[in-house]
């Protein structure tokens, strides 16, 4: 029987073949089985079902001009628009850390609507500041991206979702309990196909803190406040109707799996980290002794499911995809800090799951040690009181979830602090700003080309994602970031890792007795 290390020997060269050499490699036969694979996927077009742009060079006056007329027909039937110019640019740089394609489109457009002959002013020019979301053009994160369905999870909750929950909310209440998000505009996905098109908030005064930055009380408050909504208003939804029933993509499976992937590899790094450090040696001989009990127990089954809440959850909490309401000092600088507003973005990884998961992830990855230390319990109630409330007022029956049940089921997790305290300090690393997340299409080009190298990549997507590839691709991710913990020269990256390890260590996280 073939050994362990003779396989993962095997997987590893596996792994290092690029994609244009497996591409390459590809008998004549293999070639005819992915073009059958591409071709049993084409989807219709016709001038009612016009083809979405694949990449940012697809977007032609022809495409605006329908995107945006059945944008103005949904709240003006009869409605023509005409595009005058466009113009299109980059919406986001490079380590952003986004794994889309994000565009930024200006147009100026004459409108007119056809009902409306009898009356003045019915031809007017208008502008639109849009923002707009493709699928990646590698063809392996574009093909990871449908396996999970990730894009029509964040299609659905601006298309549909959120419409049904105003409608619900509206039938419950005068207020607005429901999450904040930007302007939806247009969508579209099928099995080739996928764009998103929001309104792009930054002239309307909104911008992100900079990624840099750790959150404030007063800016984790809105924070909670915003996941409070989606988590209260989705339970109670789902009270009268089934939301899995009805939206069957948001399930739970791919978080799992993929969720402790590369963590013991990079809590090995801690300890070597640690151990070049003096006066570590008791958390070096804790973290050692515990660590793969701590990201066994981190995947636990029961750590999802063991809630009396289940909801949607964002499940991608970090600073990146907030965008906040700026002020402005007396010298005219923006700033983010006081904030009176926040809009939430990004739910590719939107899904059905305890909300213990994103209030941990939010938590951990968006604050410091010290504030944790100070304001956590402030921070906790702040949230379980917000949710109660925003049951009260959808007339929902509230389950019997105390501050006090709440809190525990925030206590068992604990393998999650550390998992996305370690995230939070890597988002200060030089390396983590670099990657690109496969922004660019390898190999050969041209239209031919890209239909096999897409085929392709879906022929190996389920075999890349088995736990154990995995692990291997994750840890060949990490190396270039482990070496520069190492090295110990990153004074933002690894200043915070250590404070989250010390902080790990004095709440208990690598005490035996947890195990």
């Amino acid at each position: 029987m073939m050994s362990r290390l003779h396989m993962t020997s095997i997987l590893k060269k596996i792994l290092k073949i690029s994609l244009g050499s497996v591409i390459a490699l590809i008998t004549t036969g293999g070639l005819l089985i992915a073009k059958k694979v591409y071709e049993d996927e084409e989807d219709p077009v016709s001038p009612e079902n016009m083809t979405a742009p694949g990449r940012r060079s697809d977007i032609n006056k022809e495409w605006v001009e329908f995107m945006l007329t059945d944008y103005e027909n949904r709240q003006n039937p009869g409605t023509k628009v005409t595009v005058n110019t466009f113009e299109v640019g980059d919406a986001t740089q490079k380590g952003d850390g986004y794994a889309g394609d994000h565009i930024k489109l200006l147009v100026n457009a004459t409108i007119q609507n056809d009902a409306d002959k009898e009356q003045s002013g019915f031809i007017y020019d208008k502008e639109y500041n849009l923002f707009i979301k493709l699928l990646n053009p590698h063809p392996i994160m574009q093909q990871m991206m449908k396996y999970n369905k990730n894009d029509l999870k964040e299609l659905l909750l601006y298309s549909d979702i959120m419409e049904d929950f105003q409608k619900f909310q509206a039938s419950k209440t005068n207020e607005n309990v429901c999450m904040n998000t930007p302007n939806f505009i247009y969508g579209k996905w099928t099995n080739k196909q996928f764009v998103l098109v929001l309104e792009n908030m930054k002239p309307h005064g909104y911008g992100q803190n900079p990624r840099e930055n750790s959150l404030n009380l007063h800016q984790t408050k809105l924070g909670l406040e915003q996941f409070a909504r989606l988590h209260a208003v989705s339970f109670a939804y789902n009270k009268e109707t089934n939301l899995i029933d009805k939206y069957p993509s948001y399930d739970i499976s791919a978080i799992k799996v993929l969720f402790v992937v590369g963590y013991e590899k990079l809590l090995d790094a801690c300890i070597l980290y640690l151990k070049g450090k003096e006066g570590n040696e008791e958390l070096v001989k804790k973290m050692s002794s515990t660590k793969s009990k701590l990201v066994k127990k981190a995947g636990l089954e029961d750590l999802f499911n063991d809630s009396k809440i289940k909801c949607l959850i964002h499940g991608d909490c970090w600073n990146n995809n907030f965008l906040f309401k700026k002020d402005f000092d007396e010298n005219g600088h923006d700033f983010y800090t006081n904030s009176e507003k926040m809009l939430v973005l990004d739910f590719q990884v939107l899904h059905w799951n305890t909300p213990i998961f994103d209030i941990c992830m939010f938590i951990y990855i968006n604050t410091t040690p010290q504030f944790r230390k100070d304001h956590l319990k402030e921070i906790l109630i702040y949230y379980h009181s917000t949710f109660t409330d925003i049951l009260t007022k959808l007339n929902c029956e509230e389950p019997s979830w105390t501050y006090e049940q709440f809190k525990s089921e925030y206590d068992r997790v604990f393998p999650w602090y550390l998992r996305f305290g370690l995230a939070s300090a890597m988002i200060h690393s030089e390396t983590m700003k670099e990657m690109t997340l496969g922004k660019s299409d390898p190999g050969p080009s041209g239209p031919m080309w890209t239909k096999i190298k897409a085929a392709a990549a879906k022929l190996v997507i389920p075999l890349i994602l088995h736990p154990v590839i995995c692990e291997l691709t994750m840890g060949n991710i990490f190396n270039p970031l482990i070496k520069e913990l190492l090295e110990d020269k990153n004074r933002q990256f690894c200043d915070r890792m250590l404070e989250v390890l010390l902080e790990a260590e004095e709440i208990g996280i690598f005490d035996e007795s947890r195990y």
